[in-house]
């Protein structure tokens, strides 16, 4: 037994480069091994894998990364799409080693990095559940102790005797998280992948979780929901282009991460390029802009202020009878609401040579992070693509009345009208 103020996880310094070009990245990876299995390695190749120096084509992922995690400990990584989480994960469990620096594992670590990860796709459900606990050092007798424990998290019925590759993402996450939790792992590694369940069982994993924390196992949660981390971790380490931006209290994390993100949503973001057509232009997007409540164009909402989304169209062919408009709305890389007009039974007719259609939302409740928005719009039957647009970002200013909504609700209506009208 592993004293309780004992580190299960101690990383010093850990690095890990990559190279973009795929053959360059061949040729360095053989080098490489064969420099280790070399008993002389040469100078020049010394020099070329030393810790600060990058070849011809590479980048670093991690950098000199150190933290600690303590048992009932549990730590959020957050950070930008491609910040460098994952490959920090995948180094943890033990799927790539770094290129310097160590890390130190005292316990039986259980991970779900990756929908499907460490299932083979021919396998059955039930054939997986054993091959991973004896890869864990688990024996047949007390994998057979922990099935129905199993069988009953994951809910997924006579599927289990059915190929994984049979399986829907949501299938597959309830039976990974189900074998993750139950073979008493000493620490948890998560990467995001418990929002591809529905809420129930989101709630179920959580309250997994909890329970496990309680009896001190520590787990690392990588997510883009910022309620979920500041809900479940202690501390955050916030990665920014593969290095430790901040490390400590959650709640000052997230708020430093809430602001470099709001900063890169007046750099960074360009919005669609209008001029391009993404489908087959029988109707294309022209344009698009945020209304308040009377009508005038905005750059930014308050949180919980009503909006109306209006997206501007030119029909190049006619006619188009009863199109689909499909609208998604993310919020840190999460997708907080999507519907159509069909959905929501508010059919658009034949739509005129040019008009515009209208979104409207009862209120904004979010807090702080921008908003994406990606719309398309479809033929109602065939389902052909007219034209599809993404990234228009909505900054959203925060409001300390709104605490504890992560979705949009879906109360809203569309209309379409003829330019000439509006």
């Amino acid at each position: 037994m592993i004293p309780s103020t004992d580190s299960l996880v101690k990383v010093d310094k850990a690095s890990k480069k990559y190279c973009r070009n795929l053959k360059k990245s061949l040729w360095y990876g053989m080098r490489d091994v064969a420099s280790e299995l070399l008993p002389i390695r040469s100078s020049r190749s010394k020099a070329e894998n030393s810790a600060g120096s990058l070849r011809p084509g590479e980048f670093w992922a991690n950098k000199d990364i150190s933290f600690e995690l303590r048992r009932g400990e549990c730590l959020g990584l957050i950070g930008h799409n491609g910040a460098g989480k994952t490959t920090l994960l995948k180094m943890l469990n033990g799927l790539i080693k770094p290129d310097s620096g160590s890390i130190e594992i005292r316990g039986r670590v259980g991970a779900l990095i990756a929908l499907g990860a460490g299932f083979s796709p021919v396998l059955t459900g039930r054939e997986n559940i054993y091959v991973n606990a004896s890869i864990l050092g688990l024996s047949k007798a007390e994998t057979d102790a922990k099935l129905q424990d199993i069988l009953d998290f994951a809910d997924i019925g006579e599927f289990v005797d059915a190929p994984v590759q049979s399986y829907s993402s949501g299938m597959a996450v309830r039976l990974g998280f189900a074998v993750a939790s139950a073979l008493s792992p000493d620490i948890l590694l998560l990467d995001e992948v418990l929002a591809v369940g529905d809420v129930a069982f989101q709630a179920k994993c959580f309250n997994k979780l909890a329970d496990m924390r309680r009896e001190g196992v520590p787990f690392i949660l990588v997510s883009h929901n910022m309620h979920q981390i500041a809900r479940y971790c202690d501390k955050v380490i916030f990665m920014k282009k593969g290095q430790i931006e901040f490390a400590g209290d959650a709640e000052e994390g997230i708020s430093r991460f809430l602001a470099d993100m709001n900063q890169s949503a007046h750099t960074d973001s360009k919005g669609p390029d209008w001029s391009v057509v993404n489908g087959s232009g029988k109707v294309v997007f022209t344009a698009a802009r945020f209304l308040d409540k009377k009508g005038n164009q905005i750059e930014s909402i308050q949180a919980g202020q009503p909006l109306t989304f209006e997206v501007s169209f030119e029909c190049r062919e006619t006619p188009v009878v009863d199109p689909v408009l499909d609208v998604v709305i993310r919020c840190s890389g999460e997708t907080v609401f999507q519907a159509t007009n069909r959905s929501a039974n508010q059919p658009l007719g034949s739509l005129p040579p040019r008009g515009k259609l209208l979104l409207r939302f009862d209120s904004i409740p979010m807090n702080s992070a921008p908003l994406d928005f990606y719309f398309c719009l479809l033929d109602g039957v065939s389902r052909e693509l007219f034209d599809w647009k993404r990234d228009l970002r909505l900054p959203v200013i925060a409001d300390s009345s709104q605490t504890g909504t992560i979705r949009l609700k879906p109360k809203w209506s569309i209309d379409h009208r003829p330019e000439s009208l509006i």
